[in-house]
């Protein structure tokens, strides 16, 4: 295989560890595809998104295929990982010599637009998807599919979480947004604008840039410039981070408060506590929010040598998720398992009153945080302080997107 960024089986062996765990087998009636369930982790290997994601998606994966080692019977279970390279067309030309191979789950994609460029491939192909680092709603309505979860990231959940919050402090505040120029950064500024409807002050305007831009100099000093009480900032790795940084230079925090829509523990370490200190935003789990969360985060340190993501904990309970459901439906890709998904409670002891919506959408409690000042951390890497407990129900609605078409 030849292809840019498309990694072959014997390659991804050799240069990024798959892992074959014996003993899972269905019990339940139904069929499997093969002798072999295959989880395929599609993720952004050495880009952006490779600290938050990356290998340690593989390692969350593995983990959670050993907690079912036993509990399925003898069918084994292979974890295997592809490169994204952040481009669509890579990772849909993955997904489709994964699919050749006999792949049961595809799962990871961070970045909307692979995202949907994937599903798109496997609501063809029928095979079960589960979405860990995009936030585009366009997953769960206008292109949302029956074989595909949105585990993690939702715009909807973390935009209405983080501006409601912000706006009943300060009903009258004014926001200007630095955000991605495409899906993911289009429904962002749709959310807040929704939002700030409720309120007094309003969205004075919107700064759209290409995910590959790393200056933000000029568009934090014309966000300062505005007069704006919030500048929030929608985009993820390299750009938060950059963005934070020029934030903090230009002395942002003086005149305005600086949000974010999606932040993960590793964009913090990456660009200090003192530049991100006292931002305030959603995260979907954090490591440190309770013994169950500690448990895990200790089991995956010993073998990354690193504390989980937030997007690292979803790999490793939706990945213990999916396996439940071919337990349960005796089918490991396809509408079957998927369907069984979103029957089943979601009971890992980590997502917090979980359930899936017939369109797909996880919707569970998720943690209103705050970047501690260095001064207030008590043990290495706990960088943020939980302000509140956010009902699922609050964040995303209970009721399926009606865009939907599959419904």
């Amino acid at each position: 295989m030849t292809a840019k960024g498309i990694c072959t089986r014997s390659a991804i062996k050799t240069l990024l560890g798959a892992v074959t765990i014996a003993a899972v087998t269905a019990t339940a009636t139904g069929e499997m595809r093969g002798d072999t369930i295959r989880i395929g982790v599609l993720t952004d290997v050495t880009g952006a998104y490779s600290e938050s994601a990356g290998q340690g998606s593989q390692i969350a994966a593995e983990l959670a295929v050993e907690d079912m080692s036993g509990a399925i019977g003898g069918t084994s279970v292979e974890v295997i990982i592809g490169d994204t390279r952040n481009d669509p067309d890579t990772a849909v030309e993955q997904a489709r010599h994964w699919h050749d191979q006999g792949i049961d789950l595809i799962t990871g994609m961070p970045g909307s637009a692979v995202a949907l460029a994937v599903q798109a491939f496997t609501r063809e192909e029928d095979i079960a998807t589960i979405h860990i680092g995009a936030g585009s709603e366009q997953l769960t309505g206008e292109q949302c599919s029956p074989v595909a979860i949105d585990w993690q990231y939702n715009v909807r959940g973390f935009t209405t979480g983080m501006a409601r919050a912000l706006a009943e402090e300060n009903p009258a505040a004014d926001w200007y947004l630095i955000t991605l120029d495409h899906p993911f950064g289009h429904d962002i500024r749709d959310r807040l604008e929704e939002v700030l409807a409720d309120y007094d002050g309003e969205l004075l305007d919107t700064r759209l840039h290409p995910f590959d831009q790393t200056d933000f100099m000029a568009t934090m000093a014309d966000a300062l410039a505005s007069g704006a009480d919030i500048i929030a900032v929608g985009n993820a790795g390299t750009g938060l981070v950059q963005s934070i940084r020029h934030a903090h230079e230009l002395g942002v925090h003086a005149d305005a408060e600086l949000a974010s829509v999606m932040t993960l523990l590793q964009d913090i370490r990456q660009v200090g506590l003192y530049a991100a200190a006292d931002m305030r935003f959603i995260i979907p789990y954090y490591w440190n929010a309770d013994e169950a969360t500690r448990a895990f985060t200790e089991r995956f340190q010993r073998r990354s040598g690193s504390r989980p993501s937030s997007a690292q904990i979803a790999v490793y309970v939706s990945t213990l998720h999916y396996l439940k459901a071919v337990e349960a439906s005796g089918h490991s890709t396809g509408p079957e398992v998927v369907a069984t998904m979103r029957e089943m409670e979601v009971d890992d002891g980590i997502t917090r009153n979980g359930s899936i919506r017939d369109d797909g959408r996880l919707v569970h409690d998720m943690p209103f945080v705050r970047v501690r000042q260095a001064s207030e951390m008590e043990r290495s890497g706990d960088y943020f302080e939980i302000l509140d407990i956010m009902p699922g129900a609050t964040l995303y609605g209970e009721d399926p997107d009606p865009a939907c078409p599959f419904l």
